[in-house]
């Protein structure tokens, strides 16, 4: 674990590899350093709802009550922020995405039949009943969504009517269609505001704002990525209160620059073609691969990082604290976690046989990492039960809360859930409770308990 000293500002960064550090840390904090208003929350910004509801847990029995505790996700806090500080700045943004989606449903007919909208109209051709329109719209509206989060630079040029080259290829429709959407806005007598055009206001607003309108300290726990604009934000906001950036890091040395080697690959065929087999094979040499899984699974955690580096944080240094010293891990699973902590790459080490490498043979009985593949999603249900049923009877100690199932949409395995888990009667050895993380398009997790 590591974290920066303070300095000017009150922005302080911790690093870890393990959540279980980083709640530690919470917990100390906040029973060390009080609020000073013992009637104010403790805010604590989270990336779920199902992140809110362990850690509210793990706060009760490391604090033994938690109370007075509010858990927003970033997204919301930040608006909520805008709208205390700017009287402008309505609750709830003109430019969310289902009023958009609604706003675009009515003037995307109108702009059909011009030529850059030639992919849109081709893809509508035959939308009797509007559906398509609607399905279409919501997409644009999404899009639109994350340009006012990742790319404000883009939509400040489309307002002022100004080019950005080309990154957009044959979607040059996209600019005219926000300024269609930002004039239609304006026509309804709503408000202007969006999150890519109040930044600069909010930073001026915030030096003159009231304590009272601010919270007092601000946790940011276990994020792994958040976007530019939020951290601007974030280190205005370290200039008034403390705010306390907790990230899970899960390499201890800087790996910023680690490049996957199938890139690496790719990049030396490009660069090298026609060369000799022996100059390609080290051309690229000059490029770190470090951990393949870290460098192949890892690129949003490495531009996060690349974005806390990039920060204007005068007198801040970062320190090593004493962590706990790992021991060598048994299963393959630690085996990995272990490799990738330190960047190693086992599999460029020569065997174990030989009395000079440290590769380790596969153990058949070891089940802390599996792989099954399974012919529907249904069946993927019907092996989980399985599992988890074996687990519990072969571990007493395992407690229901220890367990979380992720998935890439929950709301696509709903009725599957629902028929493997809640098939079984009452009183059922293999009959198990269940919560969803919510049915939401993005909601990725089920909580077994």
């Amino acid at each position: 674990m590591t974290f920066n000293g303070q300095g000017q500002d009150m922005l302080q960064i911790y690093h870890s590899h393990s959540l279980t550090n980083l709640k530690d840390l919470l917990i100390l904090l906040v029973e060390r350093e009080p609020l000073s208003d013992p009637f104010s929350d403790e805010c604590i910004l989270v990336q779920s709802p199902g992140m809110a509801q362990w850690l509210k847990l793990e706060l009760a029995e490391g604090l033994g009550i938690a109370s007075g505790l509010r858990f927003p996700l970033p997204a919301t806090f930040l608006w909520d922020s805008f709208a205390t500080l700017l009287p402008a700045v309505p609750e709830r943004s003109a430019y969310r995405k289902e009023a958009m989606c609604w706003k675009l449903m009515d003037i995307l007919p109108q702009h059909l039949e011009t030529p850059e909208f030639a992919p849109l109209r081709h893809y509508l051709e035959q939308d009797e009943t509007g559906f398509k329109r609607y399905q279409l719209c919501g997409k644009i509206a999404d899009i639109f969504d994350q340009y006012l989060v990742y790319r404000p630079d883009w939509i400040d040029a489309w307002s002022r009517g100004e080019a950005i080259g080309d990154p957009l290829g044959d979607q040059v429709w996209q600019p005219m269609l926000w300024r269609a959407l930002q004039a239609r806005t304006e026509a309804l007598g709503q408000p202007h505001w969006h999150r890519a055009n109040m930044m600069e206001a909010f930073v001026a607003a915030l030096g003159q704002a009231p304590a009272g309108q601010l919270p007092q300290r601000l946790f940011v726990f276990g994020i792994s990525a958040l976007p530019q604009t939020y951290l601007q934000a974030l280190q205005a906001l370290g200039r008034r209160i403390e705010v306390h950036l907790m990230i899970l890091n899960p390499c201890r040395h800087y790996w910023g620059d680690i490049v996957d080697p199938a890139y690496l690959a790719k990049l030396s065929r490009k660069l090298f073609a026609g060369q000799d087999p022996a100059v390609l094979s080290g051309a690229a040499d000059y490029l770190e691969s470090g951990n393949p899984l870290l460098a192949s699974m890892g690129k949003l955690g490495r531009d996060y990082l690349h974005q806390l580096q990039e920060m204007d944080l005068p007198g801040f240094d970062f320190y090593e604290l004493p962590g706990e010293q790992l021991e060598a891990p048994a299963t393959l699973l630690g085996r990995i976690q272990r490799d990738i902590l330190e960047l190693e790459d086992r599999s460029r080490e020569p065997e174990a046989a030989t009395g000079s490498g440290w590769k380790t043979a596969l153990d058949p009985a070891d089940p802390s990492l599996q792989l099954h593949s399974c012919h529907s999603p249904l069946r993927e249900l019907e092996v989980l039960q399985d599992r988890l049923l074996d687990m519990l009877e072969a571990d007493p100690g395992l407690a229901p809360r220890d367990i979380i199932v992720m998935m890439p949409d929950v709301a696509a395995y709903a009725p599957h859930i629902e028929a493997v888990f809640g098939s079984a009667p009452p009183g059922d050895a293999c009959r198990t409770r269940f919560r969803t993380g919510g049915l939401r398009r993005k909601a990725r997790c089920c909580r077994v308990f």
